[in-house]
This record gives C-alpha cells, sequence and structure tokens, in this order.
C-alpha cells in the first residue's frame, strides 16, 4: 500500500483536480476501522460508567457515524453505472450528508478545545437533557392525547436524570430547571457566541471554525437550506431535460464532474481532519499513515488549506 500511495498524484484536468482514490479508501477504512478498536478499548479501561468512559463511547459513535456518512457519499457520487438502484441526480443530495460529517468535526474539536474534554463532555450531556426536556413539552402541548407514549418518553427523560446525577455529577438543582442549562453551541454560534461569558476558543480552534464556515459549511448550507443561491447551484441538474442540448452536453459533461469532484473533496477533508483529531487528543500512533494520505492529497486546494490552517501542527514531517 505504501508503494501505491507514492505514485499516482492528484492532477487537474480543465481545472478540475482528480485524484485516483483506489490507493486511498482502503487505507482510509483500514484507520478508521483501527481507531474504532482503540477507542472501543479505550472505554473499557475503567469499570463502570465514569466519565471518561462515557465521553469516549460518545466519540466512538462519532467516529462510526461520520465513516459511515462517507461511505454513503462514495456510493451517491460513484461514476458507476448502477441503473435501477442509484436515483439519477443522487450527487445532489451529498452537500446535506457533509453537512452532518462538519457538525460531527465541529462538536469533537469544540469538546477538545483548552484541554476541556470531559467538562465540555459534561455539558453536553446537559444540553442533551434540555432538549430532550423540551421536546417532552412540545408532545404534552401537541399530543396530550398520547398519554401511553407522553408516559413512556418522562420515564425515558427520569432514567437519563439518574444516570447524568450517577455519572457526571450533575446535581438535581440543576436538572430542575431544564431551561437553564446551557444549550450547545452551533458552528456559527461558536465562532460568535452571544456573549463573552459564553466561551473562549483558543485563536488557532477559532481560526480553524472561520475556514471550516467560510470554505465548505455556509456554501454547503445553502443547498441543504435550499436559499436562493442554494437552489441555483443545482438547478440546472434538475432542469438538464429542458435545457438545450448544448447546456445538457455540458452538465453531462464538465458540471456533473465538477459538482462531483467538489462534493467528494468536501467529504474527504472532513474526514482526514477528523481521524486527525482523534489521533492527535489519544496519541494513538497513527501519524505515519495520516501524514502519507494528507501528504498523497496536497494538490488538492481544499486538503491543503485545512493542512495550512491547522494540522500540520499536528504532524511531522511537514509536507513539502
Amino acid at each position: 500500500m505504501r508503494g501505491m500511495m507514492s505514485n499516482a498524484k492528484p492532477q487537474k484536468v480543465q481545472g478540475i483536480t482528480r485524484v485516483d482514490f483506489a490507493p486511498i479508501n482502503p487505507k482510509l477504512k483500514g484507520l478508521f476501522f483501527n481507531i474504532e478498536r482503540e477507542l472501543e478499548r479505550k472505554a473499557k479501561e475503567n469499570p463502570g460508567l465514569s466519565c471518561f468512559n462515557r465521553a469516549t463511547v460518545f466519540l466512538l459513535v462519532s467516529t462510526l457515524s461520520i465513516y459511515n456518512c462517507y461511505e454513503s457519499i462514495l456510493w451517491l457520487g460513484s461514476d458507476k453505472e448502477e441503473t435501477g438502484k442509484r436515483p439519477k441526480n443522487a450527487l445532489l443530495t451529498i452537500p446535506s450528508i457533509t453537512r452532518t460529517m462538519i457538525d460531527n468535526l465541529f462538536t469533537v474539536v469544540f469538546m477538545f478545545d483548552q484541554g476541556k474534554f470531559l467538562p465540555n463532555h459534561v455539558w453536553y450531556a446537559k444540553s442533551f437533557y434540555r432538549e430532550a426536556w423540551e421536546e417532552l413539552q412540545r408532545y404534552k402541548n401537541y399530543f396530550p392525547q398520547h398519554e401511553d407514549y407522553i408516559k413512556f418518553f418522562e420515564e425515558n427523560l427520569q432514567e437519563h436524570a439518574e444516570d447524568i446525577k450517577k455519572h457526571l455529577q450533575v446535581s438535581d438543582a440543576e436538572l430542575s430547571n431544564p431551561s437553564g442549562l446551557k444549550y450547545w453551541p452551533t458552528l456559527t454560534q461558536a465562532i460568535y457566541p452571544r456573549n463573552d461569558t459564553d466561551y473562549t476558543l483558543t485563536p488557532d480552534c477559532k481560526k480553524f471554525f472561520v475556514w471550516l464556515n467560510d470554505r465548505s459549511y455556509r456554501n454547503i448550507s445553502q443547498i441543504a437550506h435550499h436559499s436562493a443561491w442554494g437552489v441555483s447551484k443545482i438547478g440546472s441538474f434538475l432542469l438538464r431535460n429542458n435545457l438545450s442540448k448544448e447546456r445538457q452536453n455540458r452538465i453531462d459533461g464538465i458540471g456533473i464532474e465538477r459538482l462531483r469532484s467538489e462534493q467528494i473533496f468536501n467529504a474527504v477533508t472532513v474526514l482526514l481532519c477528523f481521524a486527525t483529531e482523534i489521533n492527535q487528543h489519544y496519541q494513538l500512533n497513527h501519524n505515519a499513515d495520516l501524514l502519507q494520505i494528507w501528504k498523497y492529497l496536497d494538490n488538492v486546494p481544499i486538503i491543503q488549506e485545512a493542512w495550512d490552517v491547522r494540522y500540520k501542527q499536528f504532524l511531522s514531517p511537514q509536507l513539502s
């Protein structure tokens, strides 16, 4: 594999960066398989459900989730013909999935920031309790007739309350006033907090979040939210059959290839960032494999940017 990885490099054709992913995907799959197994072991290092173990299980779920998204994107964005299996415009759904991947990456990076992984995990668990309580209030308001379901929901919420009191040292006073618990922030809220007392990002983390938001998250959110500008980016593909033959040929050629290239590289970048974060936090000794993948893809602009903004400080030697 190392020999394969050192051969083909990304190439630009008609302004589109092309990469042979045959050497990359087995490497990424193996990397995530190993990270999954190592997180499983770490979650079992201490008996019971300590805060450390629970936080590690959360990262295991995040790891499984982000790789599942990536595999889905590879299938949706494949250029292999699968008549009757893959919808014709399946590629257009990728931005919404990539947005989920970025939210996943953001949550993990934010949780690691300032070395406050465990305190931030407790905050995350408290925010879950608040959101679950608010959802219960909505059910009570809109569906009062479904008493059995409301009772079931209340019992589950009480079980969660007992669980976080026992394992995360959350007080009865906090749980008695769920509306007073802080929400977990979104990416944009972390960059632009409502006031100075909410949280303070380290300069490196804020720089990365600003880049992530401006470079990728904002663009794909426009598509996911169906804003006017977002619709303009996918409208021609959906209206293809109503356009001139010349425009159809352009869409079927450079148009679809450019879109595929952009979306796949977005997903690969987020996946690689995520793996590097987990490796750095737990010192999992995957530096050589990660560096090899970063180096193989260093001609891809978005990947080179991510490296320069944040990840070159985690891995050495630096890309040349």
